[in-house]
């Protein structure tokens, strides 16, 4: 008598072999019941107080809105003080002062620009706000502040060196008979005007540091400030004056 042969047979799960058995994985007991995910502790649904609660109910919408409001007026702010201060300089000044006090002022203003312009405030936040969250105890705060001190003083030295050399390329365009006159006043003009580098780049700096720390009010209304301060100014050396300078008083006083 011959022993039976065993054949292999392909079960597939969930399907009756020849005597109606259904075979289904075992999965559970192969690999084990899963482990419980671990719940919350209860403190988690507790009452958060009223700190929290105070925290919460100023949400990230009513700041935003705040700061938009802080910005939007400071900016409207500024740029009405600054046509009453720019009308000022033109019909006090620059009528009689014809173009050199105008491209004295604006030769800082070009320097500026050309060299630094926004690169200071769009470089400077991130480098600011890295160091804030990272809890660095603003160590490369002061760092950068410090060198950008450094190089302020640098390019604002540049520029009064740079400003006289200006000037004599603008007089190109001036009649010849006022030109010697316009070179006289207007030399001593930009070097005077020549230390509005290192402010300008100051207040970009410092707005930097405002605003990575989301402090955007002095940052918005310090060129109002500035307006009113030179409006006032204009307003009272014109009264004491008593009429328009010209060329000629500037050179006067200037000896």
């Amino acid at each position: 008598m011959t022993s039976p042969v065993h054949r292999p047979r392909t079960i597939t799960p969930g399907f009756a072999d020849d005597h109606e058995v259904v075979l289904r994985p075992r999965t559970v007991g192969a690999l084990g019941r899963p482990d419980p995910l671990p719940s919350p502790p209860l403190e988690a649904f507790a009452d958060p107080g009223p700190d929290v609660a105070s925290s919460i109910a100023e949400s990230a919408p009513s700041r935003l809105l705040r700061n938009n409001v802080f910005v939007a007026s400071g900016t409207l702010l500024s740029r009405i003080t600054g046509l009453v201060r720019t009308t000022l300089i033109f019909g006090l000044l620059i009528e009689g002062l014809s173009d050199a006090y105008l491209n004295a002022n604006n030769t800082p203003n070009m320097i500026y620009e050309l060299i630094l312009g926004g690169v200071l405030t769009a470089t400077l936040v991130p480098l600011f706000t890295d160091d804030i969250e990272n809890g660095r105890k603003g160590d490369a705060t002061s760092a950068i502040i410090s060198f950008a001190l450094v190089a302020l003083v640098g390019v604002t030295l540049l520029a009064a060196a740079i400003s006289p050399l200006l000037i004599l390329l603008l007089s190109t365009g001036s009649p010849a008979a006022r030109r010697a006159d316009y070179v006289a006043a207007g030399v001593p003009l930009a070097l005077l005007f020549a230390p509005q580098v290192f402010f300008y780049g100051l207040m970009a700096v410092w707005s930097a540091v405002l605003n990575a720390r989301h402090r955007f009010l002095a940052a918005a209304w310090a060129p109002v400030l500035n307006n009113l301060v030179a409006i006032a100014t204009l307003v009272v050396v014109w009264r004491m004056v008593g009429s328009k300078p010209t060329l000629a008083d500037a050179l006067d006083d200037r000896s």
